[in-house]
Parts: C-alpha cells; structure tokens; sequence
C-alpha cells in the first residue's frame, strides 16, 4: 500500500490530525510530515531532553509493569515523537502480554527513526539527516550504533548544521551532519 503524503495535499496540515492519523492506522502515516507538523505547534521544544524518567526506571527495575505503563503513556501525551520511550513502552507492554499494544509502539518507534534515516545520508550539507530536536541527533547516533566525540555549529547556503564527530565500534572515525535549521530558526522565533 502506498504511503500517503500529507505534506503534498496540504503544506500546514495539523499536527493533531496526523497524530490522530497515526493513533487510528499506522499504514497511513507520513512519519516526515508528522515530525515536520510538530515543529509548526505551541509545544515544540526542540530542546527537550531525551531522558527517561527516572521513577520510570524505578518502576520498570521492580517489575511494577502496570505502573510503569501508566507513567510511559503519561510521559507519551507529553512528547508522543520520543522513538525511545516508545521502545521503553513496547518493552513493558511484552512484559504485560500485550503484544498487539508492544507491537504498535515498537511499529511507531521504527516509523520515527526511518523517517529520520531517510532524510538523509548525514555525509556532507547537501545530504545532512534532518531533525526537528536536537535529541533525534542522539536517537539516530545510537540507532546507527556511533558515538560522538565531538560536535560543532556551521552555516552553509543559509542552513546551519550540526556537524558531529563520531567513532564506530571498531574504532573508525567520521563525521555527520544534521540539519538543524529547524532548531535554529526555532530559538530566534522565525518559522522554517
């Protein structure tokens, strides 16, 4: 089934309706259109950090799934475009044997860090993974199992890139490049 492209029918589609989109059907999601409608609402924090609750940790080290459940689609209403927590949440709900709800949240994970993937091949300006939170930087470092050494700021044909220093595991050392436009522009209050 093809893939719908909301971003082709309407340039200002809402956010809320892609989510909903997405709550209803995964299949017809545009998980690009979803991050870049989240950038056009009040709540977009690109800054936000990618860090997972700590009573969340707390409730998953006693098992206490249940509870821990309750607090991940808490902390999801907050930021629903969090891959992690998405991952977290998928983990907990295995453990409660729900596979349809893990399958779900592991599907929108993978949706999220395709989409991320897919912008770009991170080699040079032309080419830089786009991200909306400086946080997606780090979900796509781990989901391409880099670490980063080192970090700096460009501006190249009226765009700014984050350009990271990164070291694989076996030792080998490049660079990648973000765009971080979105971001930028964001903090000075202009829109992308």
């Amino acid at each position: 089934m093809k893939r719908r492209n909301f971003l082709d029918e309407d340039k200002h589609v809402d956010y809320e309706q892609l989510l909903a989109c997405a709550l209803n059907d995964l299949t017809q999601v545009d998980f690009t259109a979803l991050r870049e409608a989240y950038t056009r609402t009040p709540h977009y924090d690109p800054y936000r950090s990618g860090a997972i609750d700590e009573q969340l940790i707390a409730l998953t080290h006693a098992q206490d799934w249940a509870g821990a459940a309750v607090l991940c689609e808490r902390l999801l209403a907050a930021d629903y475009l969090h891959a992690p927590l998405h991952l977290v949440i998928a983990y907990i709900y295995q453990e409660l044997e729900d596979e349809a709800r893990a399958t779900w949240h592991l599907r929108f994970a993978r949706g999220l860090i395709h989409s991320l993937l897919s912008s770009g091949d991170g080699r040079s300006p032309e080419s830089a993974f786009k991200v909306i939170t400086l946080r997606e930087e780090y979900e796509l470092l781990r989901a391409l199992s880099l670490e980063s050494l080192g970090q700096r700021l460009i501006a190249h044909n009226e765009r700014y890139y984050d350009v990271l220093s990164v070291q694989d595991a076996n030792g080998a050392q490049g660079e990648i490049f973000f765009d971080v436009t979105a971001i930028i522009k964001h903090a000075r209050g202009d829109s992308e």
